[in-house]
């Protein structure tokens, strides 16, 4: 870090619902993508890439 500054750490506890079984699927903008068409083959195989 640079002159006078540092680094901060903070722990949250956050509570939200599960994601969807296919993350992919359930996203607003794919849906949107999926609608106009947009091929997104190349997406899945990425997002499941390890």
């Amino acid at each position: 870090m640079g002159r006078g500054r540092r680094a901060a750490f903070a722990h949250l506890e956050v509570r939200v619902d599960s994601i969807d079984a296919d993350p992919l699927e359930g996203s607003p903008t794919i849906r949107a993508l999926r609608e106009r068409g947009v091929a997104l083959g190349w997406l899945r195989k990425l997002a499941l890439t390890p």
